[in-house]
Formats: C-alpha cells, structure tokens, sequence
C-alpha cells in the first residue's frame, strides 16, 4: 500500500492501518509489562490511540521506479503508569517511556505489514510531562503534583527532589534549597536529609 500525499481516503487509511499496528504493539507489550494496563481486557485500554499525519512529502526515487511518500506520523498513546515491571523480572521497575521508545526501534517490523510495507527512518517518544510549580514534582503515576519531604530540597534543573547535603537541613516541606547549619558551633549534621535544625552539631568526626 503506497500514501499518496494528495490523496486524502489514502491517507486517512494509511493512518487506520498504522493504528491498528500500534494498537497490536501495546497490547504484546502490555503482556510483559502487566501494569500498564489494569483492564481484564488488555484492548480497552488502548482504544483511545490517536494517529495524525504531521507532514507528507514526495521523495523522487530512481528512473524507472515510482516516487515515494515520507510522512511524519504522531501517535497519541493514552496515559498509562509512567513506571512499569517486567512480568519476568517484577522487582525491576523500568520507565514507561524507555519501554516504548526501545520497541519502536527494536521491533521496527512489527509497525508494518505486506499489505502496509512501513519503513521506519526514526522515531522519538515524547512522555507525557505534567507540569508543576517550584518545590513540587509529579507523583509516581504522573496524575497529580507533590511536594518535595522535609529533609529534601527541589532541583529544579533535574526536577526531582533530593535530600539535602550534610551541614544542611530543611524543615518545610516544597522548597527549593536547603538551610545552612547556623553555627557557630554546631555547623554539622551526621548525615544527609536532615529536617531540624537541632540535626546540627558541633563534633564533626
């Protein structure tokens, strides 16, 4: 099946059948990473998939050969847990988003078909990125903001929160940095993460 870029019953059944492919995908992969879909029914999970053609252009090809098509295509995948396990290995927990970015290049054939001969040239996964105000990142299952612990500070740079070094502490929670042992004698805290002010002593051994 060629895509003629002018052509648009063309197009928009090139774009049903690579949903299709998609959707046969998520499900295989649903079966090794079981969390990420909690339906009995593994399809209904992914019924919401979006396939969009962003550009189409001609490719002039050798004499003799008919011209080409490359399309841009993105696919919209419904949002699912952004950390899943491996049914083989359940206590590795690995990113949603390494799992699909991964298959796309790995199982490149798997995205087509005889009838939809596919060539992938590159592919790119953008994740779902909720966005949150300083002091605060998203939770485990991207749904909603949090705010970073006491003993830990927002690296806005990184977004995650980390504890906070020794010789610091931080005793609110969504903060951006971390206080400073006051001094002048107890300018030290045993360990990092520390949430009080008295955590600060004056023997550093």
């Amino acid at each position: 099946m060629s895509v003629n870029c002018s052509d648009e019953e063309a197009k928009n059944a090139f774009l049903a059948q690579v949903r299709i492919k998609v959707i046969s995908r998520l499900i295989e992969l649903a079966k090794q990473y079981p969390s990420m879909c909690n339906k009995v029914n593994v399809r209904e999970c992914f019924q919401s998939v979006k396939v969009d053609l962003k550009a189409c252009k001609t490719t002039s090809r050798k004499k003799r050969s008919a011209d080409g098509f490359d399309v841009d295509i993105k696919v919209e995948i419904p949002v699912v847990s952004p950390i899943v396990t491996d049914s083989s290995e359940p206590a590795k927990k690995v990113r949603t988003e390494t799992v699909l970015q991964e298959d796309i290049h790995t199982q490149k054939t798997e995205y087509s078909s005889q009838v939809m001969p596919l060539h992938l040239l590159y592919s790119t996964y953008v994740g779902k990125k909720l966005t949150c105000a300083n002091g605060t990142i998203p939770n485990d299952n991207n749904e909603m903001c949090e705010a970073c612990k006491e003993g830990t500070y927002h690296d806005t740079t990184m977004d995650v929160c980390k504890k906070c070094p020794r010789n610091f502490y931080q005793n609110s929670t969504g903060q951006t940095s971390c206080k400073a042992c006051p001094g002048p004698v107890n300018i030290y805290t045993l360990s990092d993460g520390s949430t009080s002010e008295s955590q600060c002593v004056g023997n550093h051994d």
